[in-house]
Order: structure tokens, then sequence, then C-alpha cells
């Protein structure tokens, strides 16, 4: 499972990160868009998840595969944004901090990957 977890990680971050650098503009436009859709969504869900402890474990399982795959979307599209960012205003000085925030982004990536394919049992 963790293995699968990382192949799909790697697969997005590569496809996310080429796109970006090819399409700068449009693909950070696209990346604003897929959020504003997106977050109506993701509130809803986490609203849900205040119901959880009242309908039991079993019940809910479908909710951490559809608040994984939003979590995947909208982190997929920060990561566009912040490739954006970094390859086009990050001065010499601000390497680290850069790869830092990159890192951050996959890490979130492949712990909602994570709780999607977790919650298959």
């Amino acid at each position: 499972m963790i293995l699968l977890a990382i192949g799909a990680t790697l697969s997005i971050t590569v496809i996310v990160t080429a796109v970006t650098l090819l399409f700068k503009e449009k693909a950070v436009l696209g990346a604003l868009i897929g959020i504003a859709v997106l977050l109506p969504f993701g509130w809803f869900f986490m609203f849900g998840f205040y119901f959880y402890p009242f309908y039991g474990v079993n019940s809910c399982s479908w909710m951490f595969s559809v608040f994984g795959a939003l979590g995947v979307l909208i982190a997929s599209c920060v990561l566009v944004i912040d490739t954006y960012l970094i390859s086009s205003r990050v001065m010499v000085d601000e390497y680290i901090v850069a790869s830092i925030i990159i890192y951050m982004d996959i890490i979130r990536i492949f712990v909602y990957i994570v709780m999607i394919l977790g919650s298959k049992k």
C-alpha cells in the first residue's frame, strides 16, 4: 500500500511540475479556478466529519475516500501555485525555503493518498 502511495505521489508530482513549468500562467489560472470550485465541496465534507462520531466507523469509510480525493486535488493545485511562484520569483538566497515548501506540498499529497488507500479496508 505504501509503495502504491509513493508511486502515485511521484507521478502526480512529476506531471504537475512538468505542466506548471511548460504552461506557466495558464497552469496557475487553472489551479486557482480548481481551488475556487473545489473549496465549497471541501467545506461540505469537513462539516460532514462533524457528524462522524454519531454514525460509527463503518458507515463513513466512503467519506475518507472522498475527503482524501478532494485533499489530493487541492494539494495538487497548491503545488502548481507554489511551483510557479518558485520558478518565477525566488532569489538565490531563498532556494532552501522554496525546497522546503515544495517538500511539504509533496508530503501533503502523499498523506491524502494514504488516506484514500487506507479507507479501502
